[in-house]
C-alpha cells in the first residue's frame, strides 16, 4: 500500500503542503481533547496524529486527508 497525505487551507485544491507527525506527549494531549473519545485498536492498527505545517495565525482552519492506493 501506499499512503499520501496532503493538506490545504482550501478543499477546492490540494497542493503540496508539509504535513508533520505529533508524537509524545503532545499527541497524547490531542487525543485526549477529542469527544467522544476515540476507541481503542487492536494491536495491528495504531492511531497517527498529524498537524500541517501551515501559518495557523493567519490560516484558521487546514483539512488534512489520507491517498490509499495499491501498489503492484
Amino acid at each position: 500500500m501506499k499512503y499520501t497525505i496532503e493538506a490545504t487551507d482550501d478543499v477546492s485544491t490540494w497542493p503540496s503542503a508539509v504535513v508533520n507527525e505529533v508524537a509524545g506527549g503532545d499527541a497524547t494531549a490531542v487525543r485526549a481533547a477529542i469527544s467522544p473519545t476515540l476507541p481503542l485498536l487492536d494491536s495491528a492498527w495504531q492511531w497517527k496524529t498529524l498537524r500541517s505545517d501551515g501559518a495557523a495565525a493567519i490560516v484558521a482552519k487546514d483539512f488534512i486527508r489520507l491517498l490509499v492506493s495499491t501498489t503492484p
